[in-house]
């Protein structure tokens, strides 16, 4: 199983094999036993099984659900290699949220920076963590 933070590095191996089928199970971390059905349910129907592991700010309307969400990366890689996951993309919010799409993010609607809740348009476009890698 690889690890990896940056999207290059991502794109490369998902990119090694143009044919390879990849199932793509998105999570905020603290894995339970529905994350880990669909790591198993992606390997039973795809050649290769990718992971991301974001604790996405704009998910909360509470800066305080944030601040105090349970967080044990060492438990969900270990869960993850047992359920043979190929890769795990842990990207950091610069990563997600770079400085020039974060200001798209901020404003009347929202702010990702702070969990206030963002209007179903923001997003729509700022909610791309999978797909800038996969």
């Amino acid at each position: 199983m690889e690890v990896f933070s940056g999207i290059d590095d991502i794109r490369r191996l998902r990119w090694a094999d143009p044919s390879a089928i990849w199932g793509f199970v998105p999570t905020m971390s603290f894995l339970h036993e529905g994350h880990l059905s669909l790591v198993r349910r992606a390997r039973q129907e795809n050649e290769q099984v990718g992971v991301s592991i974001f604790v996405n700010p704009t998910q909360f309307n509470d800066p305080k659900d944030l601040e105090t969400y349970p967080i044990d990366l060492d438990r969900d890689l270990a869960l993850l290699k047992k359920e043979g996951a190929d890769l795990v993309w842990m990207p950091s919010q610069d990563v997600v949220y770079p400085p020039r799409l974060r200001d798209l993010c901020r404003g009347n609607a929202g702010d990702y920076s702070t969990g206030r809740r963002c209007s179903p348009w923001i997003l729509s476009r700022c909610g791309n963590g999978g797909s800038k890698a996969f």
